[in-house]
């Protein structure tokens, strides 16, 4: 593919990527068996809920850096600052995006639940997104 080609394929995958929302009710993409599991026995109690939340982030955390890492490495050196761009926008997006869907809880212990959750589920799913990348970019 040439690399005016790569490059117009990488951004407006990137561009999709990092406008396309998720949805505060949908599941978690790919989440892991443990973090359901843990789900399960909080007995809805909000520390607990926390707890499952915040080490599943950083599972998911670890697979989206990895991802990461693994696509900077397979990019040209034109191609990798988009990448960079893209990722400090969704960072920005993300963290925006969670504190106005927590903070029309604003004062509740709901609040942070739905933050950890919004997180939770914007990391799982960028991490998705770039997996896919990667397997693009390998083929």
């Amino acid at each position: 593919m040439a690399l005016a080609d790569r490059h117009k394929s990488l951004a407006a995958l990137v561009a999709f990527a990092v406008m396309t929302p998720v949805p505060a009710a949908a599941a978690p993409a790919a989440t892991t068996l443990a973090y359901a599991q843990c789900e399960r026995s909080t007995g809805g109690v909000t520390t607990a809920i926390r707890s499952c939340a915040a080490d599943e982030l950083r599972r998911q955390d670890a697979r989206l850096n990895a991802a990461y890492r693994k696509l900077a490495a397979l990019l040209t050196p034109a191609e990798r600052p988009l990448l960079v761009t893209a990722q400090r926008a969704w960072l920005v997006f993300r963290d925006k995006d969670c504190a106005f869907q927590a903070g029309r809880e604003a004062g509740g212990t709901l609040a942070a639940v739905i933050a950890d959750g919004c997180v939770l589920e914007a990391t799982a799913g960028r991490a998705a997104t770039l997996e896919r990348l990667l397997k693009a970019e390998q083929a």
